[in-house]
């Protein structure tokens, strides 16, 4: 169903198709995100395996990405198919550009894990965000997930795990 060797290679495809039409920069970064946005196995998969390997069913989403799982997950409401009481929350766009979102208020948080779940990682200025969020609404980010790492550097303050990081195949 949603093993991990099946995501990764589904990334691989996914990477692989991106960098033979683009070398790099923001048209391949665009097709990159689009492509995981259009792959909805793949993206019901990864949450779900996520939540069940974290045992926390709270994910923290934000800007496209969490509209698109949003979209996903209210459609399957409705024919009854979202069997793992996944909790979809999502935080307006722009936070990489900082969008202020301190006066942002999820009171159904408090005093819970959550996960954040994001399409990519490079500097860590979203997941920064989303901490400073998660503090002021009393809830601890258990885990990050993102399908891409594209990040030169592991960064040793934020565990990222992710289903392809692109320095770990193109030095």
């Amino acid at each position: 169903m949603f093993k991990k060797w099946y995501m990764k290679s589904e990334m691989k495809k996914i990477v692989r198709d991106c960098i033979s039409r683009y070398e790099g920069g923001e048209s391949y970064f665009n097709e990159l995100d689009s492509l995981i946005k259009s792959n909805t196995k793949l993206m019901i998969d990864y949450i779900k395996y996520i939540t069940k390997k974290e045992k926390c069913y709270d994910v923290i989403l934000s800007g496209e990405i969490g509209n698109v799982y949003k979209k996903i997950y209210d459609q399957m409401e409705q024919v009854q198919v979202n069997t793992y009481s996944i909790r979809i929350h999502v935080l307006p766009g722009g936070l990489r550009n900082g969008t202020d979102i301190s006066n942002l208020q999820y009171f159904s948080l408090n005093g819970k894990q959550v996960i954040f779940l994001d399409d990519s990682f490079y500097s860590g200025k979203i997941f920064r965000a989303v901490y400073k969020f998660a503090i002021n609404n009393m809830c601890r980010i258990k885990a990050a997930y993102v399908f891409y790492d594209g990040s030169k550097e592991k960064d040793t303050l934020i565990n990222v795990h992710s289903l392809y990081r692109y320095y770990d195949y193109h030095k």
